[in-house]
Parts: C-alpha cells; structure tokens; sequence
C-alpha cells in the first residue's frame, strides 16, 4: 500500500532526521502516489545530504523528466552513472532524455 509507506516514511524521517536512505524511500513512495512535490523535496534533500547516492539522483531525475526539465534530468542521470558506472535505471533513464 502506497499510502502507507509514505506515512512510513514521513515519520521515520521525523525520528531520525534527514538521512538519504529514508529520504529516497519517502520520495520514492511519494512519486508512486503522485505527489511530486513532495517526491522533489524529498529526492532534493537525499542528493544533498547523500550526495554520493546513486539512487538519489535516479530518484531527482525521474522528478525532472515529469517536470519536463530534460537537461536537469540528463545531468542528474549522468550523476548517478559517475557514482554507479553499471546502473541499468540510469542508463535507460538518461537514454530517455535523448
């Protein structure tokens, strides 16, 4: 159930702050229910405090694509390919961009 893996989430990141893995998480189940901004902040916020997170920036780039913001959606994907050279999503993902 989306709905409550976002509510999960959210209280998780309430007890234990802004870590990137619950950070991907939240914005991965709020993507899933539609609630982009949400999703944004939360992929925002991984990037920045897990800035080596492969999955952050995957997470980042699915936002910008839905917001049409192709050539942020580009960098975020080639981000995510300098941190993990093998990763599929971001492969097909930045393919997508093109």
């Amino acid at each position: 159930n989306v709905r409550m893996a976002l509510e999960v989430a959210r209280t998780a990141r309430g007890v234990l702050g802004d870590r990137h893995d619950l950070l991907v998480q939240l914005g991965a189940a709020a993507l899933a229910s539609g609630r982009l901004p949400l999703a944004a902040d939360a992929f925002g916020r991984a990037t920045r405090t897990g800035p080596g997170s492969a999955a952050a920036w995957i997470g980042q780039a699915r936002v910008q694509r839905m917001r049409g913001e192709t050539a942020a959606a580009r960098a975020s994907y080639e981000q995510a390919l300098r941190l993990d050279p093998g990763n599929a999503l971001a492969r097909q993902g930045l393919a997508g961009t093109r």
